[in-house]
């Protein structure tokens, strides 16, 4: 007898079915290695002191399952926001200050157009240095020749999230030397 269109179509179903059952199962223990790599969003925090009438400030990632706390007041994502990771594996998050085009020299009139990309990868002016303010609005200075990947956590989309989940995967198998 012959396979009719509906069994060709049932068989497809289920091959369908087993496809995605065995991506799950393999996406599963990959969810583990791959979370700690995914650029999160970051987000504000006013915290209520429990202690004093103050409030202080803080940037937390927003992963699933983050530290609730008890004294929140308010709680925001900025757009603004930049995370910067060093070449020694280091983040620092805070708001964009200015850049100097020398350690001594003034800051710049507004910020170089090159710093609004979503994220910067070297080659940059070395020399130059970027001022951050931190979430205790002290302020950081750091070489641009310090610097390893600058973006905006709260700006970036989904595949662009995927793609430097990518190169954040690429770079941690490269083989020491």
């Amino acid at each position: 007898m012959m396979p009719t269109v509906t069994d060709w179509f049932s068989k497809l179903g289920q091959a369908l079915v087993l496809l995605m059952l065995l991506a799950l199962l393999l996406f599963a223990p990959a969810r583990h290695v791959l979370m700690p790599l995914w650029p999160w969003p970051v987000e504000e925090w006013i915290i209520a002191e429990t202690t004093s009438d103050e409030a202080r400030r803080e940037f937390v990632v927003a992963r699933p399952g983050a530290r609730e706390q008890q004294a929140l007041i308010s709680r925001d994502r900025p757009i603004m926001l930049v995370s910067i990771e060093t070449n020694d594996g280091e983040f620092v998050r805070g708001f964009l200050v200015g850049a100097r085009s020398e350690p001594d020299a003034a800051l710049m009139e507004g910020i170089p157009s090159w710093l609004f990309d979503q994220w910067r990868s070297p080659p940059h002016p070395a020399n130059a240095v970027l001022v951050v303010m931190r979430a205790d609005e002290s302020r950081t200075e750091l070489m641009l020749g310090e610097i390893h990947r600058l973006y905006r956590p709260n700006q970036i989309s989904l595949i662009e999230r995927v793609l430097l989940t990518g190169q954040r995967v690429v770079e941690s198998w490269r083989l020491p030397g």
